[in-house]
């Protein structure tokens, strides 16, 4: 009734057990009228709920479904703590878009949805095929970047159907990184994700990290398989030692990824950024000595370490909080490498500035300057 905004709804006691009216309640008794129309408001509310039936109770859920497919992660996330319907609506949706891209169960879903979907927004969904359909054009962006002035001297597609013509090479390139993939099979890596996975992070770090920064398409395959594969791997990983690489350089962070330009000798602690690049980084005695940095340099006769002459970055990892990885995960532990990688759109903060000479690692005394940085990442 619109002169009465409160008229209270009755609960289920009331309806299964309506009240007894007084033998006397009729239109002589003398009960006053307003209570006698209340009365009755409340019967026809309480006969109403009484006829709800299961179809109806069946479209409830079909709208929680409707909504849930409206919704983004974090939309989801939040729904989760609204009521059981609310949360299996959303748990279901989550599971639904989250279907063929992990392999173990996470306990915070919605995270990870959520990194799915800025991936997305960046590079685009994930495409059907493979990252090795792509491999001349990375080929070409990996050689343009040896030179842009190559590109004056050889035409593109000229280019392009020579990587084509000999993309055999890949069976070549696995061989001389066979012993990191073979420590990846035996910790539990499907073998096709560890030879893939290793390939791109050999030949393609500053590729994709051109790639990512200009939001192109172009290579969103091993962009996702990157982040697919850290993501899997995150929660089966202890948090990392400390890590270390180099800022410039041939090999550096910067060369990768424009991104790395944030850290400079007057940056303040706390300055943070977004990366665009997939990076390694070492926990290997021998990455570090007293004149500086050695980066891991992969050779026809294997590994070895190579002296930068660059600045250190430290990665000080952490323990999972709040949806977010906040650890560099494990890629590599055999006598050559113990290599630890963080996926593109891993956002860094910087914690400290060391002056060359003032820190000691490994029982050296580099003498360079050293950034320690923390991470954190969906997953």
């Amino acid at each position: 009734m619109a002169d009465r905004p409160n008229t209270p709804v009755p609960e289920m006691a009331d309806i299964e057990n309506p009240p007894i009216e007084d033998e006397q309640a009729s239109g002589t008794s003398g009960e006053d009228l307003k209570a006698f129309m209340l009365r009755e408001e409340e019967r026809a509310i309480a006969s109403a709920a009484a006829k709800l039936t299961r179809p109806t109770t069946r479209l409830a859920n079909d709208v929680l479904l409707l909504i849930a497919t409206r919704g983004t992660a974090r939309d989801l996330g939040k729904a989760q703590i609204v009521s059981r319907g609310w949360q299996a609506a959303a748990r279901r949706e989550v599971t639904l878009r989250t279907a063929g891209r992990v392999l173990n169960v996470f306990a915070e879903k919605p995270a990870y949805l959520r990194s799915i979907e800025v991936l997305d927004a960046v590079v685009g969904p994930k495409p059907a095929g493979s990252w090795r359909d792509r491999w001349p054009e990375l080929q070409y962006a990996k050689f343009l970047r040896v030179d842009e002035s190559l590109a004056l001297l050889h035409d593109r597609e000229t280019v392009l159907q020579l990587f084509r013509a000999n993309i055999h090479v890949i069976d070549a390139e696995l061989a001389k990184i066979r012993e990191s993939i073979e420590w990846k099979v035996e910790s539990g890596w499907p073998r096709t994700l560890a030879e893939d996975y290793t390939l791109i992070m050999t030949h393609f770090k500053a590729a994709l990290g051109d790639s990512v920064s200009e939001a192109s398409r172009d290579f969103a395959a091993a962009v996702h398989l990157l982040r697919d594969a850290l993501t899997l791997r995150a929660p089966l990983e202890a948090v990392a030692p400390d890590a270390y690489t180099d800022l410039d350089g041939t090999y550096g962070m910067k060369t990768n990824d424009g991104a790395w330009a944030a850290l400079t000798p007057d940056a303040a602690p706390g300055v943070s950024f977004a990366t665009h690049a997939p990076l390694e980084a070492s926990a290997h005695p021998r990455c570090l000595s007293d004149a500086g940095f050695s980066a891991a340099v992969v050779l026809n006769t294997g590994i070895d370490y190579a002296p930068m002459d660059s600045d250190i970055v430290r990665f000080r990892s952490r323990g999972r909080a709040g949806g977010k990885h906040r650890s560099l995960v494990r890629t590599a532990a055999t006598p050559s490498e113990r290599q630890y990688d963080l996926p593109p759109l891993s956002r860094v903060t910087l914690e400290r500035i060391d002056e060359a000479g003032s820190w000691t690692e490994f029982g050296r005394t580099p003498n360079r300057r050293l950034y320690t940085v923390v991470v954190e990442f969906l997953a």
